[in-house]
């Protein structure tokens, strides 16, 4: 019924990304995919690109840092993976009920076709994600949120719970706040382990590793040291 994947990424004001970043991802996944997608980037920058549908940051809590920057320095109050918890607000960018949308990070890149994953079944109660594969002591979730797919509507119980929090509530990201605040409507399932590769050492060490990476890796999460 729903040939469309809605692709949703977020370029914030913090500068550790970049407009070619968004550039990058978009031709990315279109290189590598022969189904329809529709792109859209959460920003305040402008992005002058036909492929890519850019819609302003309206999160007020994203708003308050702006209010309290100085200089270029964005003022971080909420974590900046957060503000993708957006995306899950029910109609979002206009996007039908039902549709797939799948989030991503700018750190990921695009290693090989897509349509396994685009013609994924999902469930009309799921979030589907990858499990965590570094440790991090502090952040005990085992969810790895840079990759997120589900059909829109679905999850918007999410957004409606994050309104209700407050900063420390939301301090490890949006990872967190599914481990620990997702509500009993959704239900998480782990993507297929083999799709993701974290590339977590430095890039002259990486690049005969990743060259020698299987077509079933379809994302290369690229992990700062």
């Amino acid at each position: 019924m729903f040939n469309m994947v809605n692709v949703l990424t977020l370029l914030s004001d913090s500068g550790r990304f970049r407009i070619q970043d968004v550039i990058n991802l978009y031709e990315g996944i279109k290189n590598n995919t022969k189904k329809s997608i529709k792109f859209y980037c959460y920003t305040n920058k402008t992005i002058k690109h036909n492929g890519i549908n850019t819609i302003k940051i309206d999160d007020p809590n994203y708003l308050k840092g702006i209010a309290c920057t100085n200089g270029n320095q964005y003022k971080t109050f909420f974590p900046q993976p957060v503000f993708k918890l957006n995306f899950h607000k029910e109609n979002f960018a206009n996007i039908k009920s039902g549709e797939k949308c799948l989030i991503m990070d700018l750190d990921i890149k695009i290693r090989s076709c897509l349509d396994e994953i685009f013609d994924l079944d999902l469930d009309y109660n799921s979030l589907y994600l990858f499990e965590k594969v570094w440790k991090d002591i502090k952040e005990k979730t085992s969810l790895h949120a840079g990759v997120q797919f589900f059909r829109s509507g679905v999850t918007k119980d999410l957004y409606e719970k994050y309104k209700q929090f407050k900063r420390e509530d939301v301090r490890f990201g949006e990872q967190s706040f599914f481990f620990y605040h997702c509500p009993k409507t959704i239900k998480f399932k782990l993507l297929p382990k083999e799709w993701l590769y974290l590339d977590c050492k430095s890039k002259k060490q990486n690049v005969e590793r990743v060259l020698k990476l299987t077509d079933q890796v379809k994302f290369v999460h690229s992990v700062r040291e």
